[in-house]
């Protein structure tokens, strides 16, 4: 019983570091090529695509278009690439329309990481590793 309350409460605590862990990425914005991703503008990129399901829980909104991956753990993880718009070296918008830079979110709506698409697969929308190319975070780690 007591190893079943220790693995328990490792779980949670696994939970909670992941959870703070990824908060803590968006926080760190995002420097692409000249290009200053900031904490809001990623936010600003995900909320339209997310709604909260009857679980009350936050989900994607799937559009025919939207480009996607799998990250390869069983079962596979989709992620979703989420457009984003033009911003300058200071992060400011310069244009709404849509760059080759990317947030990827989960089916949670939960950020992974910002990325530039180079291309994509001959069905519009798959991505794959080869494909894109991270970027960096904007903030030094601390």
């Amino acid at each position: 019983m007591r190893l079943t309350n220790i693995l328990i409460l490792f779980a949670c605590s696994i939970t909670d570091v992941d959870a703070e862990l990824k908060y803590w990425r968006i926080q760190q914005g995002a420097k692409c090529g000249a290009s200053i991703y900031r904490q809001e503008t990623l936010e600003d990129a995900i909320k339209p695509h997310c709604r909260i399901n009857s679980d009350g829980k936050p989900e994607i909104i799937l559009t025919d278009d939207m480009k996607r991956s799998y990250i390869i753990p069983e079962p596979p993880t989709p992620l979703y690439y989420l457009p984003l718009p033009s911003v300058d070296a200071n992060g400011e918008i310069v244009s709404k329309e849509p760059t080759d830079y990317h947030v990827a979110v989960d089916p949670y709506c939960e950020f992974n990481v910002v990325t530039e698409v180079m291309s994509v697969a001959d069905d519009g929308i798959t991505v794959d590793n080869e494909m894109r190319k991270d970027c960096v975070p904007d903030k030094p780690f601390t």
